[in-house]
């Protein structure tokens, strides 16, 4: 009996210790098949990876992929100079607490970004994907950021994303902050205004959405030229997934173009 041929198809995930959400893109770079994982209500990503692998075992088995991503949401990294070493490097991060952690690394065209990751899921996600690639969630927005002068606010599902690039569109800063109210957002978009002596009349705050009018309303009082950077996601498919976290994926997938 024959079987039924497999699409193929490439697989962008963003894995955080309570949440677990992919996308699927086709050759033309549409989105065909997403969804998500949330177990905010109690249990631990990090530390089960088989929650992750057979949730995937289910949803993907009509694929076959020809690249798969990994992006992982902690706050435990740090932005390492190229000339420091992997073994000198682990000075650099504040020691984490958390059970199996690993140190991983990736390599920019400045600068290394240095992060724990739980190595047990790590290990099981390489496992089933052989050739896959894993990138903080920092570094997969450094990289689509490149080139742009300004400060960067994304809210990342209860996480703000911040970073201050120069004049010459190259990286001062950046940092990623629990928060889940608007308020928060507020401030951490404010934030690298003040850090860094940013001028509110003319330093351009960039934003990942229109989504959340209120939010815009408070900015657009405090900075003049806000711009919006939400990429028009190609959906071949209802997703319920939020305009924050599509616009992730597709920086996610930017990277392996």
């Amino acid at each position: 009996m024959a079987t039924e041929k497999k699409q193929e198809a490439s697989l962008q995930c963003i894995i955080e210790e309570k949440f677990f959400y992919f996308g699927v893109f086709n050759a033309n770079q549409e989105l065909i098949e997403s969804d998500h994982l949330d177990i905010s209500q109690g249990g631990d990503l990090f530390q089960n990876p088989y929650l992750i692998t057979a949730y995937m075992d289910q949803k993907l088995a009509a694929f076959e992929f020809t690249q798969v991503q990994f992006g992982i949401i902690s706050q435990h990294f740090s932005l390492v100079p190229k000339a420091v070493e992997m073994t000198q490097a682990a000075h650099w991060l504040i020691p984490t607490t958390e059970e199996g952690a690993a140190l991983y690394q990736d390599e920019l065209e400045h600068l290394n970004v240095l992060y724990h990751a739980p190595k047990t899921l790590i290990d099981a996600l390489y496992s089933k994907y052989a050739g896959a690639s894993l990138q903080h969630i920092v570094s997969v927005n450094i990289k689509n950021n490149q080139g742009r002068s300004g400060v960067f606010s994304f809210r990342i599902n209860g996480f703000q994303l911040v970073q201050v690039n120069d004049k010459r569109g190259n990286l001062q800063y950046s940092n990623i902050f629990k928060s889940k109210s608007v308020n928060s957002s507020l401030y951490f978009s404010l934030l690298p205004y003040h850090m860094h002596q940013l001028d509110r009349e003319s330093a351009t705050l960039y934003l990942n959405t229109k989504s959340d009018a209120i939010l815009n309303e408070k900015l657009s009082k405090y900075v003049r030229h806000i711009e919006y950077l939400g990429l028009d996601t190609i959906l071949g498919h209802q997703s319920e997934l939020t305009a924050d976290q599509l616009f992730q994926l597709r920086n996610l997938a930017l990277c392996g173009s």
